[in-house]
């Protein structure tokens, strides 16, 4: 495990970033993977109104991400939050 990586958070934007519609970006798994290996946290967030975050998880479920559920934000929660 890399101690660089240990503690640290990832952020991704979800759209254009780690799927395209219903497509993974090619490599994008391998880097979710690859930072959890090294201790890395990986957060999840959509501008998208659309979806539910547990629509957005099961979305990222299905991609093999193995999303976790408090992981995974919208802007739409976001919203209702504030």
């Amino acid at each position: 495990m890399s101690a660089q990586l240990q503690n640290r958070i990832f952020a991704f934007d979800l759209d254009g970033t780690i799927y395209t519609g219903n497509r993974l970006i090619n490599g994008a798994d391998e880097v979710v993977h690859y930072l959890r290996r090294q201790g890395a946290k990986v957060v999840f967030f959509t501008n998208s109104s659309t979806r539910t975050v547990q629509q957005v998880f099961e979305k990222l479920a299905r991609m093999s991400l193995s999303p976790v559920l408090e992981d995974v934000h919208t802007s739409a929660r976001a919203a209702a939050i504030y």
